[in-house]
């Protein structure tokens, strides 16, 4: 008797040819001493599908080589064997997947552009789909910056061959973060006699900041007058040298 041994596998390719080796034939039946390989290449699985499946192979006079002392016309050799094999997974490639461009917000997540969105790897006949729907997209950083890298994630496949595939993501996805606008809020300080505006950097509140992030007036440079010397509240102000400071500064933009 024969069967088929060693679990032989391989990807999913739309057909049910398998691959076999001598290694994956066991012979059994043979009289003390004597022996046989199998030099069958070519099988056949139960179906073309991914999971555990069965393997068959056809097997000839040709097929068997003798073993050391061995006459094999002293046996009936069997035309035929099987056993137990497995078709894994074949891997698809969303692609054709982007990213938008935005403001900064104080976050990492990236608006994706699924539209287009594809399969690469599919097999001609099958029909597998892309899912889009629950897929997210993050920027690397929060920063401002050009060409920065996007990770998506949450893309699925469907379909009636969709069992026969496992997906990978998309890859090679970049965008910009352009700086927000901000605006001075106000300018305040103790009455002095003077219009001039205050040199220290307290004294300037700006509104726009997104919660968390540390950014402040850089006084330092700032020249400017008050409409008058008075005391009092809503009052014009012409500021020049106006700048920004602090750790998140670099992703702002001040107005005039």
């Amino acid at each position: 008797s024969a069967a088929i041994i060693g679990n032989p596998t391989k990807v999913y390719d739309n057909n049910t040819a398998a691959t076999l080796t001598s290694a994956n034939y066991s012979l059994a039946g043979f009289v003390a001493g004597e022996s046989a390989t199998v030099n069958q290449a070519v099988g056949t699985y139960d179906s073309d599908n991914a999971g555990s499946r069965i393997v068959t192979a056809s097997l000839g006079a040709g097929n068997y080589a003798a073993g050391s002392g061995t006459d094999l016309a002293n046996y009936i050799l069997p035309t035929s064997a099987s056993g137990a094999g497995t078709i894994t997974q074949a891997v698809v490639q969303v692609i054709n997947v982007f990213a938008q461009d935005k403001v900064y917000d104080a976050t990492t997540a990236a608006t994706l552009i699924t539209g287009g969105a594809g399969l690469s790897g599919v097999y001609g006949g099958d029909t597998v789909n892309v899912v889009s729907t629950g897929a997210s997209g993050t920027f690397a950083t929060k920063n401002v910056g050009t060409d920065i890298p996007v990770t998506a994630t949450g893309f699925t496949i469907a379909g009636s061959d969709a069992g026969n595939y496992t997906v990978l993501q998309p890859v090679g996805i970049f965008a910009d973060i352009t700086k927000a606008m901000i605006a001075l809020a106000s300018v305040t300080r103790v009455y002095n006699a003077t219009t001039t505006v205050p040199t220290t950097d307290s004294a300037y509140t700006l509104s726009g900041v997104f919660a968390g992030d540390a950014v402040g007036v850089e006084a330092a440079g700032i020249t400017g007058d008050y409409a008058d010397k008075n005391v009092g509240s809503n009052k014009l102000v012409t500021l020049t040298g106006v700048a920004l400071n602090g750790a998140d500064a670099a992703n702002y933009s001040i107005a005039t």
